[in-house]
This record gives C-alpha cells, structure tokens and sequence, in this order.
C-alpha cells in the first residue's frame, strides 16, 4: 500500500484554474476542486503578501487542521490538513485577519493514514530560500508551498499551482515517494521567500479476509 493521487485544483478562478485567489481581502472560498471517494486526506496550501494572523481554512464547513505556517517579512504561506474529507466539489474557505492578496489551492490523496494524515515531526518551514527538503518515505508522499516578492516560480516537482497576477508569487508542488525530497521553486526573482512543507503518511495495511473451509 503507498500513498496515491485522488485530485488537485482544476476549476478556481485562476487562468488555467490551479488556484483560487483573491486581491486585498481577509477571506477566500472556492469549489474549484473535486474530492473523491476513495481520497483519504485533504492538502491546502495558502500564500499571502503580509503577514496575516492566524489563518483558518474549512472543506465543507468542517474546520482542517492548520500545519506548517510561517511569515518572512510581508510573505506568509500556511498547509492546511483534513483527515477523510467529504468528497465531491465542497467549498474550501479560508480566512485571516489582515487583509492581502492570496492564493490557495488544493490536493487530495488515497492510501493514507487516517488519524493525523501527516508526520507532524516532520512539518517544516523555511524563509529567504528557494528550496525546503521535506522529510518523506517510500510509500508516502511529500507537499510544499512557496510565497515571493517576485514572479510565478518554476517547480522540479508536480505543479499543484504557480501563479503571480497579484502582490506575491505563489505556487506548490507534491510527490509520492523517496526519503529526503528537495521541493525546489526556482525563476521567481524577488529577495524575500517563505516555504512550508509535510510529510504525508501511508495508512496502516488491512488484514485480508480469512476464509475457512471445512474438510
């Protein structure tokens, strides 16, 4: 059993609808993407050009669990995890206090473990670099999200999303697998960066049936 795929953002408001975002405000919704059935975790990432104060996020009105967080001067980027989340296009909201740009997309994953869903031991933030290495392990799956005062980064992972028509670049990336992954977002320009990343974690394998049959 490993870690899987079940969706990404596909349908926000962005250009090619990778994300959601909104200029100059302290909330954000969106039922840009499509969980499914099978998906067993729900990965929000958000990035902002100010420092915002306590960031929230909720799938179905059902409050996700704020992880890696952390603000570099007037760049903010937060994950948000939600263990067996409702599945179908539900609206993903977030809020803040202080008002900014934002971005926010999301993925969905199967196969994983269904009390924290992520390593919290593992979460880990970075400022003022354009790479985080996330702790992973060969059936789990790593994601990572990058803010700038710069351009849309380019990234060496699967892209969630990468965007720059409001105040920061943004973008994100996963993927499945390996030990120690370097999550890198590269071309933006800009001076000032902030980076979050998780560690998801496999769900414990199920026995099969037994069945027994008499001689």
């Amino acid at each position: 059993m490993a870690v899987a795929l079940d969706a990404t953002m596909l349908a926000g408001n962005s250009a090619d609808g990778f994300n959601q975002q909104i200029a100059g405000a302290t909330a954000i919704s969106s039922t840009g993407i499509t969980v499914g059935a099978s998906a067993s975790l729900l990965v929000v990432v958000m990035a902002w050009n100010a420092n915002v104060g306590s960031p929230a996020a909720t799938w179905n009105g059902v409050s996700m669990t704020l992880g890696p967080n952390v603000n570099s001067s007037v760049i903010e980027v937060a994950i948000f995890t939600l263990v067996s989340p409702a599945s179908g296009a539900k609206t993903l909201a977030g809020s803040w206090t202080t008002s900014a740009d934002c971005y926010m997309s999301a993925a969905s994953f199967s196969g994983t473990d269904l009390v924290t869903g992520v390593k919290v031991s593992d979460n880990i933030t970075a400022t003022n670099t354009t790479t985080i290495t996330v702790t992973s392990t060969t059936d789990g799956a790593t994601v990572a999200c990058f803010g700038v005062d710069g351009g849309a980064p380019t990234v060496n992972f699967t892209k969630i999303y990468s965007e720059a028509p409001l105040g920061p670049g943004g973008g994100a990336s996963f993927t499945l697998g390996g030990t120690s992954n370097a999550h890198t977002f590269t071309g933006a320009g800009g001076t000032v960066q902030a980076l979050a990343g998780v560690h998801i974690l496999v769900g414990a394998a199920t026995a099969g049936n037994i069945m027994w049959v008499k001689a």
